[in-house]
């Protein structure tokens, strides 16, 4: 802590307010151990004026093309909050005031130039994720999928199919009838849901052979 050309060490009697000369020769010394302290490894200097420093921070640091239901329409907004410590000083080209103060911003670079000093932050664009929902034939029919964007958070397939909680997958199933099911995802971006429909199968012959053993004399 500075008192104009002192600066406040400690509270221990005999150490306050030295200069920049005294505390790079000040010596602590203990009289119950003995022992001695310099208070200075490395000389301290005397700054003619007070340092110029900013920062720049962006908050959420991505935006999705869109929020959740009822929220208004994407994308969703961020936030630049900026400081400085003298000097003029402009974010993005335009000049501030204030030495602080925080903006609505967009996805891309921001910078706070500040004197000769320029501080970056850089707001990220999510894309929101996508799925494929389709029905395949395997020895018995399965549906698939493949989730874009990042791993599933969360992932169900309606009518109690279970599902591995995975970007890409199938699950075997067999409908009596055409059944047509959905697929709901949802990742850090957002969520995503498909559709895929599955032709009536036929069970394999092995299903019903322990039935056609038990009529067999």
């Amino acid at each position: 802590m500075a008192f104009g050309s002192y600066v406040y060490a400690n509270s221990l009697p005999g150490y306050c307010n030295q200069s920049v000369a005294q505390l790079n020769a000040l010596t602590i010394q203990r009289q119950q151990t003995g022992t001695s302290t310099k208070k200075s490894q490395v000389p301290n200097v005397g700054l003619t004026q007070a340092p110029i420093e900013g920062t720049v921070l962006a908050a959420p640091s991505a935006v999705l093309p869109g929020g959740a239901f009822g929220d208004p329409p994407g994308p969703t907004a961020a936030y630049l909050a900026y400081a400085w410590t003298s000097g003029a000083a402009a974010l993005d080209g335009s000049p501030v005031s204030g030495f602080a103060g925080t903006a609505l911003t967009t996805a891309g670079p921001h910078n706070l130039k500040v004197g000769s000093n320029t501080y970056s932050v850089t707001v990220a664009a999510l894309p929101a994720p996508t799925i494929s929902f389709t029905s395949m034939l395997t020895p018995t029919s399965a549906l698939s999928w493949h989730l874009d964007g990042s791993a599933p958070l969360d992932l169900v397939i309606d009518q109690g199919i279970a599902a591995p909680m995975t970007s890409d997958g199938f699950v075997p199933v067999c409908p009596r009838t055409a059944t047509s099911y959905a697929i709901y995802a949802i990742t850090a971006e957002g969520g995503a849901v498909a559709q895929a429909t599955v032709d009536a199968c036929e069970l394999p012959f092995k299903a019903f052979l322990p039935l056609v053993l038990r009529f067999l004399p």
